[in-house]
């Protein structure tokens, strides 16, 4: 895996949580639409993703030098 191909692939996990929250965010204050589980989505959402981000960026240092 390059350093750029593993740059976007964890700048993409980094953002997904933020996007996700977003959306959840308009369906409360535009849409009225409250979902009691969201909060557990997003916080599920920003450990998974975060995780899988520290993961490919320890690949790309590691195995991206070439």
């Amino acid at each position: 895996m390059s350093i750029l191909v593993g740059s976007v692939l964890a700048g993409s996990f980094l953002a997904l949580p933020f996007i996700i929250w977003g959306v959840f965010r308009f369906f409360d204050k535009v849409m009225h639409k409250f979902f009691s589980w969201s909060k557990l989505v997003v916080l599920l959402s920003f450990l998974i993703f975060w995780t899988i981000a520290i993961i490919v960026i320890v690949l790309t240092i590691l195995y991206g030098h070439n």
